[in-house]
Formats: C-alpha cells, structure tokens, sequence
C-alpha cells in the first residue's frame, strides 16, 4: 500500500471522489513534527501529504485528520488515565496520530520509514501492536470500510452526495 493506491481504491469503491480527497501542505507537516518531537516516518508523512486533511468517507468516524492530530497525545494519556489501576502509560517516544471515540488510541514510536501501529482500547490490559506498518494499518482499515460501504451502496442509507 501506498498513498497511489490508496487514492485509487478510495476512488474506485466510491469512498471518496477526487473533491474529498485533502492533503496537508508543508507547513501544516512542519507543524505536525513539532508535535512528534522528531522527524515523521516516511509512510505517514505521504498519507499526512496526500489525505490529512481528508479521504471521503475514509476513516470519517476517527481523529486522525489535521488539525485534530496536533492534540491527540493528551486525550491518548486521558484514556491510559481513566484506568489507573492497569498502571499503563505512553511511552515518551509515542506519537499518537489517531483517536476513535475518545475510547481507542493509535500510535507508533518508531521512526523508520513504516513503523508497527500499536493500539489502545479502553479497558485493555496493555497497549498492543495491531499493525506490522502504518500503510499495513491503513490497509486494515480500507478494507473494513470498504465492506462496510459495500453494504449500503446504493440502499437509501448510502449517504454520498
């Protein structure tokens, strides 16, 4: 996966038209590895170039959009927070690039050029690596909304324009 096929699939299953689809400028990336602390892993800063401030209905439903991200890390340690008694706590390395229903968290820490995702689930006993790269991750996700669109295309619930 690349942010070329990502576009692609994202056109051809009629997630997203070529108007939805949003990158950020690089300022706005600029701001972001403010943010990081650090330099951003390749794979990201592509997606980030290409979709960050938006992809259609793509990833709709998750904090992982600009601005939104440049705040994620506090609402990430807000969660870790909320159970205390697990005594779990991000590492000082994570970058934390994406919230779902302030109940789940993904990050990763390293800054090679596709890092592994790790995810939080509120309640969970650890953190744990869901992905083995950020574009493995999106893949996952493009897949799952893929299938999910697929079941309202074209009913009275598909909501495109």
């Amino acid at each position: 996966m690349n942010s070329t096929a990502l576009r692609h699939r994202l056109l051809a299953s009629r997630l997203a038209d070529p108007a939805t689809i949003h990158g950020c400028s690089p300022s706005e990336l600029d701001q972001i590895e403010v943010v990081a602390q650090r330099p951003l892993p390749r794979s990201y800063a592509d997606f980030m170039t290409n979709f960050e401030k938006g992809a259609g209905r793509f990833l709709r439903d998750v904090e992982i959009f600009y601005p939104q991200v440049l705040a994620l890390k506090p609402v990430a340690n807000e969660i870790l927070q909320d159970y205390e008694d697990l005594h779990l706590s991000l590492p000082p390395s994570a970058f934390v690039f994406a919230v779902r229903n302030k109940e789940q968290f993904m990050c990763f820490s390293d800054i090679t050029v596709d890092p592994p995702v790790h995810f939080y689930m509120s309640g969970d006993p650890a953190i744990s690596k869901v992905a083995e790269t950020f574009w493995e991750f999106i893949e996952c996700e493009l897949e799952q909304c893929e299938r999910s669109y697929q079941q309202v295309k074209d009913t009275p619930y598909d909501l495109r324009p």
